[in-house]
């Protein structure tokens, strides 16, 4: 097994996992490779969350309001599903193609929060000329809560923006 092959002998061709267990995002689950540039996930975990609010006054009112009608302590039974897609020439630096992935995040009912929220990615490589590379980028989210919680948890709320930027709000 572990010897090369003899002198005119065909090489062994590995055979590539369809099947695997990950962890994301404190998830375990099972990922499925479909095809050399698809591949989705399925995902469950438990979230448990102690949620300590200040008396110093600096709170905003949303999350006062959230803490005082949902409680601060949370046990929350999570899934996630998603399906992605890369046709990128290379993991970094790439000059072409594209990525996309799709997802869809929730809290299972039963919960004490029941929330869900979907995810969209894309970008796209496009050679300009010579070394010039555009790219082009998007992001897509929608969340809500359902059941007894009637909102998103203010902590899983999108940003307007990049990192450190604008909460999400309606």
């Amino acid at each position: 097994r572990g010897l090369p092959p003899r002198p005119g002998a065909a090489a062994p061709v590995p055979r590539r996992r369809r099947w695997r267990l990950v962890g994301r995002d404190g998830l375990d689950g099972v990922a499925h490779d479909v095809g050399e540039n698809a591949g989705g996930l399925f995902a469950v975990g438990v979230d448990k969350t102690d949620i300590t609010v200040g008396t110093s006054g600096l709170v905003s009112k949303y999350v006062d309001d959230f803490v005082r009608a949902q409680g601060s302590v949370y046990e929350t039974y999570t899934g996630s599903l998603a399906w992605s897609r890369n046709t990128l020439n290379r993991g970094m630096f790439a000059d072409r193609g594209a990525s996309q992935s799709l997802s869809v995040d929730f809290a299972w009912p039963g919960s004490d929060l029941t929330y869900y929220r979907f995810n969209y990615n894309n970008q796209v490589y496009l050679p300009i000329s010579g070394r010039w590379v555009g790219r082009l980028h998007g992001s897509l989210g929608w969340g809500e809560g359902y059941g007894d919680t009637p909102v998103l948890p203010f902590y899983k709320n999108y940003f307007a923006g990049g990192f450190g930027s604008v909460r999400g709000y309606r």
